[in-house]
């Protein structure tokens, strides 16, 4: 899911765009582009199974406030927006998520199955 948000925000202006406008806190909305993306993450996180003693809640908060954080600092360098950043905080965060056994088959490049 991260990496296809960072590919739709480097090349589809409407996306961008929508998420630009949740940064300006004089437009913020409920139900805004920011809010279906938690609510999204919330969704998938409730599909796999985290590592024990890690509660759903806080895997959400972070991949949430991180890729607020790429999109942000992306709107300004492209960098941030790249597959080799995305995959850099997957290789950081998925062992802190993943069980063992499903973290040999989580990909911090991403795959079309996750």
């Amino acid at each position: 899911m991260t990496h296809g948000l960072a590919l739709g925000l480097r090349g589809d202006v409407v996306l961008r765009e929508g998420f630009g406008l949740g940064r300006d806190t004089a437009r913020v909305t409920p139900g805004g582009l920011r809010e279906h993306w938690r609510c999204w993450v919330g969704e998938a996180g409730k599909a796999r199974e985290p590592r024990p003693g890690v509660a759903p809640e806080n895997a959400v908060t972070a991949v949430v406030a991180a890729t607020a954080g790429f999109e942000a600092l992306g709107s300004r360098e492209e960098v941030w927006l790249m597959p080799r950043t995305i995959a850099r905080f997957w290789e950081l965060l998925l062992p802190a998520l993943a069980a063992g056994d499903r973290l040999a088959a989580l990909e911090p490049e991403g795959s079309s199955g996750d």
